[in-house]
């Protein structure tokens, strides 16, 4: 009953990996991320949440793009999305707008599948309404600033993702409990027969 038991546990054990931990990037500390690239900067998000902060901006009144941020992202399998963010905080105080692209897919940048286009506003958090997301490669592009004068328009940006392992399959330990329950039983006939 013991080798069952601990048959068991290590089947069950087997199928829970370490994690490393949530990322939290931070591009002041980190480094810029690019506007766009083939391909893009990845970051393996585990389970938690996982952030991505950094900043963006036009110089002058032309439109000439100083920085646009870009990256990729891989979600493992076994764990998912839950629901994900991107809040928004113009370094002036002005209202301006930002459009990402988020898709799926791909690593680089503005390719794969466009599961949504997230417009948001300064200041403010706005929801990914296509979350959960399961295991795979997704990407955000950034693709277009709205702002008001005076320039140059600057903003700060924190994209969360809260990710969740997903459960094993119940089936899985039902059937493992029932080999058990049946190995026992055999081996008890096999006692009594003896």
């Amino acid at each position: 009953m013991r080798k069952v038991m601990a048959s068991l546990v290590a089947l069950v054990a087997s199928a829970v990996t370490a994690n490393a931990g949530p990322i939290n990037y931070n591009e002041a500390v980190s480094g810029d991320l690019p506007t766009s690239g083939f391909p893009l900067p990845t970051f393996v998000l585990d389970v938690g949440t996982n952030t991505v902060r950094g900043n963006f901006g036009w110089v002058d009144s032309t439109g000439s793009v100083v920085d646009f941020d870009s990256f990729a992202f891989l979600v493992q399998p076994g764990q998912r999305i839950t629901s994900a963010n991107v809040q928004l905080v113009d370094a002036q105080g002005d209202l301006i707008g930002s459009i990402w692209n988020y898709r799926s897919g791909s690593a680089n940048y503005e390719t794969g599948t466009l599961l949504e286009v997230l417009n948001a506003i300064s200041p403010g958090t706005f929801a990914f309404t296509s979350t959960p997301n399961g295991a795979g490669l997704y990407n955000i592009s950034h693709r277009q600033i709205n702002g008001f004068l005076p320039f140059p328009i600057t903003a700060n940006y924190v994209f969360t993702f809260n990710v969740a392992a997903v459960p094993e399959p119940l089936s899985i330990v039902v059937f493992g409990g029932l080999l058990a329950a049946g190995g026992l039983a055999v081996r008890r006939r096999a006692k009594a027969t003896a």
